[in-house]
């Protein structure tokens, strides 16, 4: 028997506690598995959803945690339905690729102008004159079995990333992606630049090697290409792979700081875009790219 039924910790401990075949048998035989500050690897989800209620914890320090419904579907463990008394709505922000929509949570007081239990965005003193509170986090809807909506977090509004000509992206939805190979951590940037670099971590005790590269853009960048946005494409030029002297460093949230970590490998990053725009001038053909191998 169990000494501990439940447990509500950052999905890095969740992960690393899958990694060993021991404490991932302790994790799906937990009752409850709740995680906040970060979106858990999917297909780590997807396998203790089986076993055991898996729950997201949505919430900040200026809104409080916001209480939600559990999904008809299990396999939508990740998804979100806020209680009606939180006062919440969901505002259309604007439409990205194959008809995508991104909505803002945005919470508004009582018409009777009465604090609500359930509103907890509104006890935050610095909200205490607020009719409204916008909390910039961006949410998909997606149907539930039995026909109810339910929302997934998609980023930050801050979290978007411009590239000099404009386009936005997720970068934390090509991280979720290339975090889902054979490797341990992965940064994605590109603020104010042309394409959208990529650093990833390997595993201990994997070799470095301009062979690896090769295998990890074909095998995992190119899967990221396809799936990202058409126009935004990652070339080879500016996927890096981290020096093992330099770790990434994490938050409290045990999160990595991918700006942090932009800081830390600026050098190497000057010198894939560098890298780049000389390739582009040779006008040399995209199948003769050369990886930017950090040494």
């Amino acid at each position: 028997m169990n000494l501990v039924d439940d447990i509500k910790c950052p999905p890095y401990t969740i992960a690393t506690l899958y990694e060993d075949p021991e404490s991932r048998g302790l994790l799906r035989s937990l009752k409850f598995v709740a995680y906040l500050g970060a979106p858990l690897d999917r297909a780590i989800g997807d396998d203790l959803c089986q076993y055991t209620q898996l729950t997201p914890i949505i919430g900040s320090t200026e809104s409080g945690d916001q209480l939600s419904l559990r999904p008809a579907d299990r396999t939508l463990w990740y998804t979100h339905d806020f209680v009606a008394e939180n006062g919440h709505k969901m505002v259309h922000i604007y439409t990205v690729r194959d008809s995508i929509d991104l909505h803002e949570l945005v919470f508004e007081s009582s018409e009777d102008g009465r604090k609500s239990t359930f509103q907890i965005a509104f006890w935050n003193p610095a909200h205490k004159d607020l009719k409204r509170v916008e909390t910039k986090e961006l949410y998909t809807p997606i149907q539930d079995s039995d026909g109810r909506t339910r929302w997934v977090y998609c980023t930050h509004k801050d979290d978007l990333t411009k590239l000099d000509w404009l386009a936005k992206f997720h970068a934390q939805d090509i991280e979720n992606y290339i975090q889902r190979h054979d490797v341990k951590s992965v940064v994605v940037g590109g603020e104010g630049r042309p394409t959208p670099y990529v650093i990833i971590k390997l595993k201990e005790g994997v070799l470095r090697s301009e062979q690896l590269l090769d295998d990890l853009y074909q095998s995992v960048i190119g899967g990221a290409n396809k799936n990202n946005i058409g126009e935004i494409l990652i070339p080879k030029e500016t996927v890096l792979i981290a020096k093992k002297e330099k770790r990434f460093k994490r938050n409290l949230k045990h999160v990595v700081s991918s700006k942090e970590v932009e800081k830390g490998y600026m050098k190497e990053i000057e010198q894939a875009y560098l890298h780049l725009e000389q390739v582009k001038a040779a006008v040399i053909s995209p199948n003769c790219y050369h990886g930017s191998h950090v040494t």
